[in-house]
């Protein structure tokens, strides 16, 4: 009986110092559990911090110079006109007496001087023709007539002002397109040139656009477009 009550003791003194370990195990578990929270909430704090004060240092305009960098593409200064029309834009990086060099987007480009007209700076205005107002689209038999107006946003005369119009089916093939040039002021260029196809800042000019539709085909929607030149 002695025996017995011996191992009985025993067995309860090994029972309680196993549970004593796993609450002891249980309650370090818990604390380390705790402290790596507490830790990751202290980090995602100085990390907000720090994106916070990174966004009020970071202007718009500092992105655009670190893109610029990045791609390792020029900063425009400098619009060269040259005597034929054309107009070319970059960084103007070497000046001789017969030449110029032009960092481009693809490249460098030397120009003759005797080929240039003039050279004007960054502010150099620029045309920008918008569709003003809803466009009117009437359907025949054999064709669709779209008639609207244009409008020039920009700061200059915009040259040989087109709209594009291109039909298509509920495929998204395009079955039809056409382009139609709006008539506008009269206007005579250095080269000789005259044209009654210009558009000046804040005038507004209609259009007609007439698109012919194949025999059995059938039209679903359009898509609209505005293209111009620009010339001295």
């Amino acid at each position: 009986m002695k025996k017995t009550t011996t191992i009985l003791l025993a067995l309860t003194i090994v029972y309680n110092l196993t549970a004593q370990e796993k609450d002891t195990s249980v309650e370090k578990q818990f604390f380390i559990l705790q402290k790596t929270i507490d830790d990751l909430k202290k980090e995602m704090t100085e990390l907000r911090e720090k994106v916070y004060e990174i966004e009020l240092r970071t202007s718009p305009n500092q992105i655009k110079q670190q893109v610029l960098r990045t791609l390792n593409l020029p900063e425009y200064t400098h619009t060269v006109i040259l005597k034929n029309g054309s107009i070319v834009k970059g960084k103007l990086v070497k000046e001789s007496m017969d030449e110029v060099m032009i960092q481009t987007d693809v490249g460098y480009l030397k120009i003759l001087k005797k080929d240039i007209d003039h050279i004007s700076d960054i502010n150099y205005k620029e045309a920008k023709l918008v569709f003003f107002g809803p466009i009117e689209e009437k359907v025949f038999e054999n064709r669709i007539e779209y008639e609207g107006r244009i409008k020039n946003t920009g700061l200059r005369r915009a040259d040989f002002p087109r709209v594009i119009i291109e039909v298509y089916d509920e495929k998204a093939k395009l079955i039809a397109s056409d382009t139609t040039y709006v008539e506008g002021n009269h206007f005579i260029y250095k080269t000789g040139v005259e044209t009654d196809c210009t558009i000046e800042p804040e005038q507004v000019l209609p259009f007609k656009c007439v698109v012919y539709i194949p025999e059995g085909r059938k039209p679903s929607y359009y898509i609209k477009r505005v293209l111009w030149e620009e010339f001295e």
